[in-house]
């Protein structure tokens, strides 16, 4: 219940934004892969909190209206009546916002600004960020299970802390065993300190240890890029990588 609980005030938090806000998409995602949340439940979770925090912003546009001069309300107004002479226009745009992954706050503000009927926007983001959530965190969610089952067809047992087959599951995630998948973005490596997505320096130390153990063959890393990840992990990783292969 609390990761549910964090993905609906993360979402509502991020969709309050006017601009440079991380994208729905991957914080869902980023969730669902860290807290193993059920996928239908977090996109419906996903696509509620972000209607909310879309609703809200919105309506604090539309009270911006109250501070701006009448020369500006009358642009406005003229703007509106513009944009609702034509049905079909308004429709077409509705559709285009429908299917389209661009973002959101800056219409939602125009509309707010415009005193612009919500509910037709509202109803098309919901019906639009259902549809886009689902594809982001289902492929997320199908190459999370799919990973760990190629490698076990290939590798033969896989251990891990974050396990397709619960008696696979490592007793000390500190510490790997054979063939080991480690998720450092468990509650256990991140419990008090940033991410490693963004502190590189949990992933360092384990990188030298693995690769300093003889009966290490590979070590296989997975690098995230993008909104709220490190803005420069080579320049993080690569010193490390000549300590553990002297």
């Amino acid at each position: 219940m609390e990761g549910y609980l964090l993905a609906a005030a993360t979402v509502f938090a991020v969709n309050l934004l006017p601009a440079f806000g991380p994208p729905t998409w991957a914080v869902l995602v980023l969730l669902q892969v860290n807290l193993g949340l059920e996928p239908a439940a977090l996109v419906l979770i996903g696509a509620a909190s972000a209607a909310c925090g879309r609703l809200l912003l919105a309506l604090g546009a539309r009270r911006m209206r109250g501070r701006m001069s009448p020369e500006r309300l009358e642009n406005l107004d003229l703007v509106a009546a513009e944009l609702s002479a034509s049905r079909a226009r308004g429709l077409g745009a509705l559709a285009l916002f429908l299917i389209s992954p661009l973002p959101s706050a800056q219409l939602f503000i125009g509309a707010g600004l415009l005193d612009a009927p919500l509910r037709p926007l509202l109803a098309a983001f919901v019906v639009g960020r259902l549809v886009a959530y689902s594809i982001y965190v289902g492929l997320a969610t199908v190459a999370a299970d799919n990973l760990g089952a190629l490698l076990g067809e290939t590798l033969g047992r896989v251990w891990s802390n974050a396990p397709v087959d619960p008696e696979m599951t490592l007793a000390d995630p500190w510490t790997s065993r054979e063939h080991t998948l480690v998720d450092l973005g468990d509650d256990v490596f991140t419990r008090g300190r940033p991410h490693p997505m963004i502190d590189h320096r949990l992933r360092n130390e384990r990188l030298v240890k693995e690769a300093g153990d003889p009966e290490v063959a590979v070590v296989l890393l997975d690098i995230v890029l993008g909104y709220g990840a490190h803005p420069d992990p080579a320049a993080e990783m690569v010193p490390a990588i000549p300590r553990g292969v002297r």
